[in-house]
C-alpha cells in the first residue's frame, strides 16, 4: 500500500525552502508516525470487521508489522506503508479482501467446507453466530457450509482516506510550522 503525494502541494515556492524540508529529520519522522498511525488504523478497521472470532489476525498483523520506507524522487515523496511484496508473502488473500476479486480480475467464490460448529452441529441458513467452524472434510458424519457472497473490505480505500484526513487536519498544519522555522 503506497501513499503517494507530491512536495509542490506544500503551499511554498521557495526550492531552498523544500530542499531543506526534505533533509529535515523532523519531517521524515513525521511521515514515518503518519504512516505508522495509518497502518495500526488500517488494521483495528480489518480486526472490527472479523464476523467469526478467535480470529488468525495474518492480514491485521502484516500490516502492522511492515517496514514504513519514505523515498523521495524530485518533487515526489512516496511513502509506503504496506509494502505489496510484505502482504503477498505474510497474507497472500489480500487482494481478495480488499477488492472482492482475484487479482486476475476473476471472481471470487469461497470454497464449499465439510465440517460443523462446536456441539457438531450444522449451519443455521441466515444464522450469523460468533462460533467457529471446524473444517473436516468428513463426508460421513459432518455438514456441508455452502460458499456465501463475498463482500470486499476495501481497507486500501480506508487507508487512503484516513491519511488524507491526518495531511488536512494535522500535519498540513506541522509542516507549515516546520518550515516557518526553517525560515528563521
Amino acid at each position: 500500500m503506497r501513499l503517494s503525494f507530491s512536495i509542490e502541494a506544500i503551499p511554498f515556492s521557495i526550492v531552498s525552502i523544500r530542499k531543506k524540508l526534505m533533509e529535515h529529520k523532523h519531517f521524515e519522522k513525521a511521515l514515518v508516525n503518519t504512516a505508522n498511525r495509518v497502518k495500526s488504523e488500517t488494521a483495528d478497521f480489518i480486526d472490527k470487521d472479523v464476523k467469526r472470532q478467535p480470529s488468525t489476525k495474518t492480514l491485521s498483523d502484516a500490516i502492522r508489522k511492515a517496514k514504513v520506507e519514505v523515498d523521495v524522487l524530485g518533487d515526489e515523496i512516496s511513502v509506503s506503508v504496506v509494502p505489496i511484496a510484505d502482504l503477498e508473502l505474510k497474507a497472500p488473500y489480500w487482494y481478495v479482501v480488499n477488492y472482492g476479486k482475484k487479482a486476475s480480475g476473476e471472481e471470487f467464490v469461497p470454497k464449499a467446507s465439510i465440517g460443523y460448529f462446536p456441539g457438531h452441529t450444522p449451519p443455521e441458513p441466515g444464522h450469523t453466530g460468533n462460533e467457529v467452524w471446524t473444517e473436516t472434510g468428513d463426508t460421513k458424519n459432518d455438514f456441508l457450509m455452502r460458499p456465501m457472497d463475498f463482500t470486499p473490505l476495501n481497507y486500501i480505500e480506508h487507508a487512503h482516506n484516513i491519511m488524507s484526513s491526518i495531511w488536512k487536519n494535522e500535519f498540513d498544519k506541522s509542516l507549515k510550522a516546520t518550515v516557518r522555522k526553517m525560515k528563521k
